[in-house]
Order: structure tokens, then C-alpha cells, then sequence
């Protein structure tokens, strides 16, 4: 999935591939549009959803297709079902993707269930690009130049 990648830096930015892939699933539009705009400014491919469900079945068509989504960045609070559920239903269906769960607010309990889960990270949405990217870089585990 991430072998033959390039990385390299411009402007203290990381960049990548745009072979590496990102879902986001949050029913802000607003917050959807600043994320997938910073993430494609620095090269990622980006596809979105409005809920969770969408994104659930958005995944499970990529692996029918063997096309892979590299990391899902995920709302925790969004209409259907919550972004917490999404990633404990992900890990029970034998998907370990990394998942980058965000939230506007940080309720301890819900910080320490996400980072009980494998590949999972807690992150505020308030954060700053740089965060954001560097976040995104160790998820995908790729070098820091």
C-alpha cells in the first residue's frame, strides 16, 4: 500500500503521492471543505461523506475493488452513527486502517475509547494545519523530512 511512495517537504509541509488516499466522513461542510482543501494542497487524493454509514460503505466497496483507502479521518459526533462506532465496527470486520477520529470536543472518555483501538488517534478539530499534517504523516507512517 505504501511501498514506492515518495515524500518529500516544501515549505515545512509534508507532501506525498497523491497515490495515498484519505476518506473523510464528517457532516460539517464547512470543516469538510477547509480539511480536504489542506489535504490535497499537500498531495493526498481526498474523498467525503456525510455519515458515517456512507463512509462504512464507501470502504467495503474500495476492498471489493482492491483499491485502498489509506486513512479515514472521522467525525465523532455525526447524525446516523458516531465516528467511535465506525472505528469499533471497522476493527470487528478485521479492517485495521488507520483512523484519525476528530471532535470540536474533547470528553476524556471518549479520547481514552479511540486510543484503546488499534491505529486509532484522538485529535481536536481546532488544530492547525502543520498538526494536522504531521498527524496524517504518523498515521501513515511515513518518514518526517
Amino acid at each position: 500500500m505504501l511501498s514506492g511512495v515518495s515524500v518529500y517537504e516544501s515549505g515545512g509541509i509534508v507532501l506525498a503521492k497523491p497515490s495515498l488516499h484519505i476518506l473523510i466522513a464528517d457532516d460539517e461542510v464547512d470543516l469538510t471543505y477547509s480539511l480536504s482543501f489542506i489535504l490535497e494542497a499537500a498531495k493526498y487524493e481526498v474523498s467525503t461523506v456525510a455519515h458515517a454509514r456512507d463512509a462504512l460503505e464507501k470502504i467495503r466497496e474500495a476492498e471489493e475493488k482492491k483499491r485502498d483507502i489509506d486513512l479515514l479521518i472521522t467525525d465523532v459526533r455525526m447524525p446516523d452513527i458516531t465516528g467511535l462506532q465506525l472505528a469499533k465496527t471497522l476493527r470487528e470486520e478485521g479492517n485495521n486502517m488507520p483512523i484519525l477520529v476528530i471532535s470540536e470536543y474533547d470528553v476524556p472518555q471518549t479520547r481514552r475509547e479511540v486510543n484503546r483501538l488499534s491505529k486509532c488517534m484522538f485529535l481536536d478539530k481546532s488544530v492547525n494545519k502543520e498538526v494536522l499534517l504531521a498527524k496524517v504523516a504518523e498515521m501513515l507512517k511515513l518518514p518526517k523530512y
